[in-house]
């Protein structure tokens, strides 16, 4: 049996199925839209140096604070001024009612604003890019322990502290 690649031309309505499939496929890749999932990597490794917990600080002034779902806790976010050079830090200040106020710093971030969120009354959700293809989601407690860390490796990239063979 032999193997033969035959080449076969399509023509009518078909044709122009597979020409717009062809151009939606290379606007997808010209957008940087992938279908291929990021490599994911549970834990602090490698991030030690960069996430950093204070605890039993004094509370800053809560005026532009973000209050939790129902009143209870708050956060400030202190972003660095990006026309500066790096490396740039984000310091984000937590308390509440029954929780004493800690900070958190994110240091040497990439030039992309740090993005905190309230996902219950006691869960503060943190996602940080460190450079253009690595980013984390860090999950904490309204008292500041860090309950779960992701980081992701985009399209291929190598996670910080990982050291090229």
């Amino acid at each position: 049996m032999s193997s033969r690649r035959r080449s076969v031309l399509v023509v009518g309505p078909r044709a122009w199925v597979l020409v717009a499939a062809g151009a939606l496929a290379a606007f997808a890749v010209a957008q940087g839209i992938y279908l291929n999932p990021p490599r994911a990597r549970v834990g602090l490794a490698g991030l030690e140096s960069r996430v950093r917990i204070e605890r039993d600080v004094a509370a800053p002034d809560v005026g532009a604070a973000t209050p939790s779902p129902h009143g209870g806790g708050w956060f400030v976010p202190y972003a660095p001024a990006f026309v500066q050079e790096p490396p740039w830090t984000t310091v984000v200040e937590v308390g509440g009612r029954a929780v004493a106020p800690w900070r958190l710093e994110l240091v040497d971030h990439a030039n992309v604003d740090v993005r905190v969120v309230w996902i219950t009354e006691q869960l503060l959700l943190v996602e940080v890019w460190w450079g253009r293809t690595v980013s984390s989601e860090l999950l904490f407690d309204a008292r500041g322990e860090l309950l779960h860390a992701t980081t992701y490796a985009w399209y291929g990239a190598t996670f910080p502290g990982d050291v090229d063979p």
